[in-house]
């Protein structure tokens, strides 16, 4: 859900950021606070989490779709 609302929380508050989603914060971190190794290792939790949600799920679509 965060990974899909940064951009929208950028485009309505700008710089008065108010809220404490992951990507946010990573962005904070990274570019605001020159912290880039932090903010590398936020993307790369990021990008596992997604990872262990979504390949489980690309699986079983891939093991219906050639059973049918």
């Amino acid at each position: 859900m965060s990974l899909k609302v940064f951009d929208l929380i950028v485009a309505i508050a700008g710089k008065q950021l108010a809220l404490d989603v992951p990507a946010i914060y990573m962005w904070q971190a990274t570019f605001d606070g020159q912290f880039y190794g932090r903010g590398a290792a936020i993307g790369i939790l990021l990008l596992l989490s997604v990872a262990v949600l979504i390949v489980p799920y690309i699986r079983y679509t891939l093991r219906s779709e050639t059973e049918q």
